[in-house]
This record gives structure tokens, C-alpha cells and sequence, in this order.
């Protein structure tokens, strides 16, 4: 993979995630999982995922992952705040809240963040237009216009030190 691209990025939803003979969804430590560590450059993960990927991993909180610095995680939560750890610092971004469908909103942040990360080699500006592209998708399942940042800028972006995290409604 990395002959043939610059950034890996990679959901680790396909590695952690199975069904069972019921249909219900449940997490594992799928041997591949760790393999990921090794080719990824980003991994993308939901908040449930994040918290049984630390189990996995031997960890006892989501802050421990600033210890893997080579490698840069996106933890999102839906419409709540979610998580950039990169470089041992953990960057907050509270997006606006918007009606409509989720489905794949994650994957789209994924890819719109690695790409203008790839572009400008800039994490906020990068965290902005993924945050911008992602809310107009929701919104209009389409993506209206590239570089309008204002009308859909993330609520809030800081550095913190501790990563929250809710019960899903």
C-alpha cells in the first residue's frame, strides 16, 4: 500500500466489528486489527470502536493513544464532539448539529480529511473542510459547494486533555 500512495487512511469499522449467527453486531480483536498499526497512516474509528480498540490494544483510556504518535486517529461521535490525536495532542472539534442522514457520514469525513490533509499538511484546516464537506452531505446528500467553510464551520476546535464521550440517545 505504500508504494502506491502517500497516506493510508483506513476505518478500522471492517476489522473490530462482526455479526453473530443473530445478526447483532458485536466488537472483537480481530487479529488484523494490529496489522493496521503498521500500514496506516490515519484510522478512522466511532467512539464505540475507539473504546474497545484501546481494550485490544492492552490500553486503559483513549488518551493512551497519543502514545502511537506516528499515527494519527479520527474518533468521531455522530453529531457530538469528536477527536483528532496526533502528534501527542488531542484536538476537539464540536461540528454543528444538522438533520439528516448519517449513513456513511464517517467514511466522507474520513476521505475529505485525508485528502486536504494530503493537500495542505494542515490538521485544523484540514478538521474544517471534512467537518464542511461531511454537514452538507448529511444535509443534502450531496456535496453543494467545496469551498464554503462559513456556512457549515465546525462549532468549536481546541486542544484538550481528556477525550468525552456519551451513551448514544
Amino acid at each position: 500500500m505504500w508504494m502506491q500512495s502517500e497516506i493510508v487512511a483506513i476505518d478500522i469499522q471492517g476489522f473490530i466489528r462482526e455479526r453473530d449467527y443473530s445478526g447483532r453486531i458485536h466488537y472483537t480483536c480481530n487479529p488484523d486489527l494490529y496489522d493496521l498499526i503498521d500500514y496506516a497512516d490515519i484510522i478512522h474509528m466511532n467512539i464505540d470502536e475507539a473504546i474497545y480498540f484501546i481494550k485490544c490494544l492492552g490500553l486503559k483510556s483513549l488518551e493512551e493513544l497519543v502514545a502511537y504518535d506516528e499515527l494519527l486517529f479520527i474518533i468521531t461521535d455522530s453529531w457530538r464532539p469528536f477527536y483528532i490525536i496526533f502528534d501527542k495532542q488531542i484536538l476537539m472539534i464540536k461540528p454543528i448539529r444538522v438533520q439528516g442522514d448519517e449513513t456513511g457520514a464517517g467514511d466522507t469525513y474520513l476521505s475529505a480529511f485525508s485528502i486536504y490533509y494530503y493537500l495542505l499538511r494542515d490538521i485544523t484546516l484540514a478538521a474544517k473542510y471534512a467537518c464542511s464537506l461531511t454537514t452538507q452531505k448529511i444535509l443534502y446528500s450531496d456535496i453543494k459547494d467545496i469551498n464554503d467553510l462559513g456556512l457549515y464551520m465546525p462549532r468549536e476546535i481546541k486542544y484538550v486533555e481528556r477525550i468525552s464521550y456519551h451513551k448514544k440517545e
